[in-house]
C-alpha cells in the first residue's frame, strides 16, 4: 500500500471517531441524558423518556471507539519510522483506551431496561433500581476515565513524535500536547458532578485537536513534510 493510502486510511478512522463521538455527546447534551448520579431519579425518567436517544448516542459511541481501535494500526505504521518502540506503544494505547471505552457503553446500554422497569414500579423495587443504576453510572464513568486517559497517553506519545523527532508540524504537536494537559485536568472534574459541564468544556481543545490532526493525516501524501 501507498503511503498516501496509510494516511488517508488514518484521516478517515480518526476523523470518523471525532466526529461519532461529538454527535453522541450532543445527543446526550439535547435530551440530558449524560448520565450525572447526582441525581439518578432523573437520570431514569429522561433514559426512558428518550430511550430511542439513548440507544443511538451508545451505538455512536461504539462506532467512536471501534474505529479508534482499527487506526491503530496506520497510525503505527506512519509513525514507526521515526521511533519503532513508541509508536507501537501508542498504537497499543490507543487499541487499550477503544476498548476500554467499548466496554463501558455496555453498562450505560443496560440503564435503558432499568429505566423502563423503574418507571413501571414504585416504592422499595424502585429503590433498589435507583441503587444498581448509581453503581452502573459510576463503574461507567470510571470506565469511561480510564479510556480517556489511555487515549490522551497514545496522543501525548504521537505528538511528542510530531514535535521532537520531526513527524510533522511543530505546531499541530504542541497544540495537542496543550489538549491533552487540559484531558488530565478534566478527567478528575468529571468526577464531581456539579463540575460535570465544566469537564465538557475542558475537553473541547482536545476534540478541535483531533479535528485538526485528521484533517492534516488526510492531507499528507507522503511521510516526506
Amino acid at each position: 500500500m501507498s503511503e498516501k493510502k496509510y494516511f488517508q486510511m488514518a484521516g478517515i478512522l480518526w476523523l470518523v471517531s471525532v466526529l461519532t463521538v461529538f454527535t453522541s455527546l450532543i445527543i446526550a447534551l439535547q435530551y440530558d441524558i449524560t448520565l450525572n448520579p447526582a441525581d439518578i431519579g432523573k437520570v431514569l425518567v429522561n433514559v426512558h423518556a428518550a430511550s430511542t436517544a439513548h440507544i443511538i448516542e451508545l451505538v455512536l459511541d461504539e462506532l467512536s471507539f471501534f474505529a479508534l481501535i482499527a487506526v491503530a494500526a496506520p497510525l503505527y505504521i506512519i509513525f514507526r519510522r521515526y521511533d519503532t518502540a513508541l509508536a507501537l506503544m501508542g498504537a497499543f494505547l490507543l487499541i487499550a483506551g477503544g476498548i476500554v471505552g467499548a466496554a463501558h457503553d455496555m453498562g450505560n446500554l443496560a440503564i435503558t431496561q432499568l429505566a423502563e422497569v423503574y418507571v413501571a414500579n414504585a416504592g422499595t423495587e424502585a429503590i433498589a433500581i435507583e441503587a444498581a443504576t448509581l453503581a452502573t453510572i459510576v463503574t461507567a464513568k470510571w470506565g469511561v476515565n480510564v479510556s480517556a486517559s489511555l487515549i490522551a497517553l497514545s496522543s501525548i506519545i504521537f505528538n511528542y513524535l510530531i514535535v521532537f523527532q520531526g513527524a510533522g508540524a511543530k505546531w499541530l504537536g504542541w497544540f495537542g500536547l496543550l489538549a491533552n494537559a487540559l484531558v488530565f485536568v478534566a478527567i478528575p472534574i468529571s468526577l464531581n458532578p456539579a463540575l460535570e459541564q465544566l469537564s465538557y468544556a475542558l475537553y473541547m481543545p482536545f476534540m478541535v485537536w483531533e479535528i485538526v490532526f485528521g484533517v492534516w493525516l488526510l492531507g499528507r501524501k507522503s511521510y516526506q513534510l
